[in-house]
């Protein structure tokens, strides 16, 4: 305070008070220009979401196509694995066979030897073990063919499951993608809706605003949309309604998401403001006016000349 006399000490406040209610002014224009500005975005883009609500139900239909035909190629792919198993079966049971057919005809050529060794009275026994010899060396033959075909059928089928892989990865990256594009437009509509109630503030607006940006924040979290706006605008308007701490964790909450965003650190100083913490306020916008928002730096001046008083 100045120690000068009575006259220039109050002709000093009435110039303080003078700028600071052109200071309050033009915040206050400023900010009914912004939310006469923001009430035609929102009105805009309410509309603009409402034409594209063909689209969206279009995309759903694509999705939910996209599922069935992703469950019916992962049913394939179950049928070719189940198929593919029963034929390693198969080559398994065949594989055991050949080499009891190989044990076969070797003890039966063990037999016809030592029928060679013996007198000619073993002619007819020889005979009949080269029969067996024979039909043992059919089957052997037979089951070597099967067990080629079937290692073929293993092949073939080894690669239809791989196509079958190929087209499950692209099915399930297209409904990841629909699913992904559908739920930013289900959190932009919800953005819009909550703040179309929020300006119009009709009966009911203030019930359905809050409705819709708690879905809009829970679908961000749910689908990791780093949105830092939902945060913010959510924040003003539980400030309306004076529950600071709530608005102050959501402000604290989109300044997570981008340290950087402006209008969240010129609204959270106004908050402290509102709740008398002028330091933690001054804080805040001097931060808001590095970052380049105006406000910010007006009302740090403002509140700075009102402390050195």
């Amino acid at each position: 305070m100045t120690n000068g006399p009575p006259e220039e000490t109050s002709e000093l406040v009435h110039r303080l008070e003078n700028r600071q209610r052109r200071s309050i002014m033009a915040t206050l224009i400023g900010l009914l220009v912004a939310a006469a500005i923001a009430g035609a975005i929102v009105r805009v883009s309410y509309l603009e979401a409402r034409k594209q609500l063909p689209a969206v139900g279009a995309l759903s239909n694509e999705l939910e196509q996209g599922r069935q035909e992703l469950k019916q190629v992962r049913r394939e792919i179950t049928r070719a694995e189940l198929e593919t198993q029963r034929i390693q079966e198969e080559l398994e049971r065949l594989r055991k066979e050949k080499i009891q057919a190989d044990a076969e005809v070797e003890k039966v050529q063990r037999g016809r030897t030592q029928a060679k060794l013996q007198p000619a009275s073993g002619s007819k026994q020889l005979a009949e073990m080269q029969k067996q010899v024979n039909r043992l060396q059919q089957e052997l033959s037979a089951t070597q063919q099967n067990l080629k075909q079937e290692r073929q059928n293993v092949v073939v089928l080894g690669e239809e499951t791989d196509r079958y892989r190929l087209a499950a990865a692209e099915l399930q990256r297209r409904a990841d993608e629909l699913e992904k594009t559908l739920g930013e437009r289900d959190y932009l509509r919800l953005v819009n809706e909550a703040l179309a109630y929020t300006y119009r503030k009709g009966p009911g607006d203030e019930k359905r605003a809050e409705t819709a940006y708690r879905n809009a924040v829970q679908l961000a979290q749910a689908r990791n949309i780093r949105d830092p706006v939902i945060y913010s605008a959510y924040a003003v308007f539980l400030q309306e309604q004076k529950r600071f701490q709530e608005a102050e964790k959501s402000y604290k909450m989109a300044l997570e998401l981008n340290p950087k965003y402006g209008l969240a650190l010129y609204n959270l100083g106004n908050l402290y403001e509102v709740r008398g913490d002028l330091k933690k306020a001054m804080e805040k916008y001097k931060a808001a006016d590095e970052v380049g928002e105006k406000l910010g730096g007006e009302n740090y001046l403002r509140l700075r000349s009102i402390i050195k008083q």
